[in-house]
């Protein structure tokens, strides 16, 4: 498995215009520090690429990320690895729907449940049974069109292609999901849209239900996906496009990320000048089969009056394998009607040009293809798009990337991990060494000639500390000073990693007040009942300083209680540790790192 280090998340607003407070980050932390989760491209629970864990919740002045490694798989075995954690995360899914919800849902849905229904959590808890939304619903879908379309007006939405039903809930067609698949999120962005537009009482709006799925309203929880879909923006004009076919054809990164090889484009006269739109997948469409491929389609007329759509609707062409490859070998226009056809939405009346090519955007989310074609403009698009940064060793340096030192002002950045017990280490204050020097004698264990001064001061305050034997000491001719990790496993670890702390506090008093133009780096280890925490400190000495005796400072205070999630109260402070940054300027100042609320 090949380890790739990343950000997962931070405490700034984001493009959906929402934020994770630092207490909500240290729950992801939480949550995924010890219990491996899959890694899947494009969002797509079916085309997993690995697991990912959560490292540690990095914090500076204005700003908290929480940081986290993705394993990639890189070979068959590492493939059927990932394969087993994603079955072991959907049963656990499942498994972990409260029973008494299942029952209540169950006793709702009596009568229409059939021997082969099984509980599924698309964002509540759900029974999945062939034909159950039919047979519990029948007023409902009784108002469908030839199509199978219901009038959106007849239905009550509650998020996005949820609607409710009494304590019941009914879902937009799978088709909406990725791989088609009811383990893969709805098309929000294209379901809201479409929502929108009831606001228009002259439209005459319809969408297709999944016939098969009902959920229990009071367990529905909206699902947060932070993969930014960058609509662009459309000019209020439909160009004079030459009637035929045009093909935008995807980049080998967008193949393997969206599924889509190609989208076409087609003009034609019918009477009317009509558009045709298909995505030509380069992979199966998983949430029904390896040997499907269902290609979103969307088909408009336009008033040759206004030159605005009157009619559009979008849907869903079937394939199989061998309709596919004569799929790909021609373009729309010669392809015919050899698929199988499921009509999913469709809205009639005359719509405004921007509306009409941001509803075919959005319908073909992660398909940027459609919006290259209409001509859109995303704002600032180099920084919008997603992108990596290389690190090429023969013009760049590591520190371009990730700075190795700190100025005076650059403020206190602090990192907290969570680890497994580790069974080598015991003992009331013990020196973790983390480096090695490899001499005649073979390797052996170094720390930096600065932890000398801290044992001193340890011993001075009465502490005692252990020194790991045939560890050597080094010292740079440089302006950072590094300690090594002080690991505190005894009973009392909490109240003794704070003396340490104090002791530490101390040293950078003494080095400050000595006028030392240099960088601290250190790190305390704190035993729980169920795993070890690293809280790791680095700063300008006189900003240390200055942040442990500012009148915004609490210092480090450590709950004496088992680390399960954030503690139950800390004096003013509902996380399990208090940080010197209770200020309410936090955001601003640079003797606060970050706030942990």
């Amino acid at each position: 498995m090949k380890p790739i280090v990343a950000v997962f998340n931070s405490n700034l607003v984001n493009r959906q215009g929402s934020m994770f407070p630092v207490k909500a980050l240290e729950s992801i932390l939480e949550q995924g520090w010890n219990d491996p989760h899959p890694s899947n491209i494009g969002h797509d629970t079916h085309r997993p690429m690995g697991y990912s864990e959560t490292l540690a919740l990095h914090l500076q002045p204005s700003l908290a990320r929480l940081i986290g490694r993705i394993w990639q798989a890189e070979n068959e075995k590492d493939g059927a690895e990932v394969e087993r954690l994603v079955q072991h995360i959907h049963a656990e899914r499942i498994a972990e729907a409260a029973p008494e919800k299942c029952e209540r849902l169950r006793g709702l849905l009596s009568g229409h449940l059939s021997a082969d229904a099984v509980v599924r959590v698309p964002s509540c808890v759900a029974f999945q049974d062939d034909g159950l939304a039919r047979r519990a619903f029948p007023a409902i879908f009784a108002k469908a069109d030839k199509d199978g379309l219901i009038p959106l007006k007849n239905l009550e939405p509650v998020l996005p292609g949820v609607y409710k039903h009494g304590d019941l809930l009914l879902f937009a067609h799978q088709y909406f999901r990725r791989s088609l698949s009811r383990f893969n999120t709805l098309n929000e962005p294209f379901l809201e849209r479409f929502q929108e537009l009831a606001e228009n009482k002259k439209l005459d709006l319809r969408i297709a239900l999944d016939e098969s799925l009902v959920g229990l309203a009071e367990t529905l929880l909206r699902t947060i996906e932070l993969q930014y879909w960058w609509g662009p923006k459309f000019t209020d004009e439909l160009p004079q496009i030459s009637l035929g076919v045009t093909k935008h054809g995807n980049t080998e990164f967008e193949r393997v990320f969206n599924g889509v090889s190609r989208t076409e484009f087609w003009w034609y006269e019918q009477n009317e000048r009509t558009f045709e739109c298909e995505e030509v997948l380069e992979y199966p469409s998983l949430g029904i089969s390896r040997g499907h491929f269902g290609c979103r389609f969307v088909h408009s007329i336009i008033d040759s009056k206004t030159d605005h759509s009157k009619h559009l609707d979008g849907a869903v062409r079937m394939y199989n394998e061998d309709a596919m490859l004569t799929r790909i070998d021609v373009d729309i226009m010669h392809a015919g009607r050899r698929s199988e056809y499921t009509k999913l939405w469709r809205v009639d009346e005359e719509l405004d040009v921007p509306t009409w090519k941001a509803l075919i955007s959005d319908y073909f989310r992660d398909n940027h293809l459609v919006g290259e074609y209409f001509g859109g403009k995303e704002k600032n698009d180099a920084g919008t798009r997603p992108r990596t940064l290389q690190l090429d060793s023969t013009t760049a340096s590591v520190v371009d990337f990730a700075p190795c030192t700190m100025a005076r002002g650059d403020g206190v950045r602090i990192a907290i991990s969570y680890h497994p017990i580790a069974a080598s280490l015991s003992g009331k204050r013990v020196i973790e060494p983390a480096n090695e020097l490899e001499g005649p004698d073979g390797s052996r264990s170094c720390v930096e000639e600065c932890t000398v001064d801290l044992v001193k001061l340890l011993r001075r305050r009465g502490e005692t500390i252990e020194w790991p034997a045939n560890t050597i000491r080094v010292a740079f001719e440089d302006f950072v000073f590094g300690l090594p990790l002080i690991a505190h496993c005894e009973s009392d670890a909490v109240d003794a990693a704070q003396r340490t702390q104090d002791a530490i506090a101390e040293y950078c008093v003494a080095l400050s007040r000595n006028g030392d133009d240099r960088m601290l780096g250190y790190h305390l280890g704190v035993r729980f009942a169920d795993r070890d925490v690293i809280f790791s400190f680095a700063g300008h000495v006189r900003d240390l300083d200055d942040w442990f005796h500012s009148k915004c400072s609490l210092c480090l205070r450590i709950e004496k209680q088992s680390v399960n999630g954030p503690a139950q109260q800390s004096r003013n402070c509902p996380g399990f540790f208090q940080l010197p940054a209770m200020c309410p300027h936090w955001r601003t100042c640079s003797k606060s790192a970050a706030h942990f609320h």
